[in-house]
């Protein structure tokens, strides 16, 4: 599959824009710290891959989700495309997650309710806690993630009022002080599943 060379503001989702909040998936990384495999290729349960089993929550809830994929990533792209996803290629995915983020932020920077960003490398999140943060972010919060036992986790909502900041962001720049800003809500849920971060190999065991 050729993918094509979306690009933010050429090209933006053919749907109506603002009624509700739509997916980032983060699936641009170079899994540095697993070491020379892909992580995101490795199978999961019933899944073929980490990055599918971490797609399926946010298809289940939400309405579009696009994966933020790296130029090289077509096997990966076309495998998430089929789950429901619409992949769109970051060139400059090299410079960190946050260069990444802001780039899908830019291409659906359309959306009045915001976004839910998820990362390729968190296989056992909930639907639930994807809907969570989906419902707060309809309600007017200005940013949500879940948490569990205190601890809080992914997905992480952002509404229209993030986006300047979003859009801001580059290299491995995260969005954490940005939650802290805008005063995120934390949702208690009893999904431990977010707190499975596949860093290293050693979180497969």
């Amino acid at each position: 599959m050729t993918l094509p060379r979306r690009t933010p503001k050429c090209e933006p989702p053919d749907i109506e824009p603002g009624i509700e909040p739509v997916g980032i998936l983060l699936a641009a990384g170079f899994s540095r710290r697993f070491g020379v495999q892909d992580k995101r290729h490795l199978p999961w349960n019933n899944c073929h891959c980490l990055a599918e089993a971490s797609a399926l929550p946010l298809i289940e809830t939400l309405a579009h989700v696009v994966v933020v994929v790296r130029p090289e990533d077509e096997a990966l792209a076309e495998r998430l495309a089929h789950l429901g996803c619409e992949p769109l290629i970051c060139p400059h995915a090299e410079q960190g997650m946050g260069a990444s983020l802001a780039w899908g932020v830019r291409y659906l920077s359309d959306h009045r309710h915001g976004w839910v960003v998820g990362l390729a490398d968190m296989p056992a999140i909930a639907a639930a806690s994807v809907a969570a943060v989906r419902q707060a972010l309809i309600d007017g919060c200005p940013a949500a993630r879940p948490a569990h036992a205190g601890q809080p986790g992914h997905p992480v909502g952002f509404s229209v009022r993030a986006r300047a900041a979003l859009l801001a962001l580059k290299g491995d720049m995260g969005a954490r002080a940005l939650f802290t800003q805008l005063g995120g809500r934390l949702l208690p849920t009893d999904d431990a599943g977010f707190l499975l971060d596949i860093d290293e190999p050693a979180a497969l065991r």
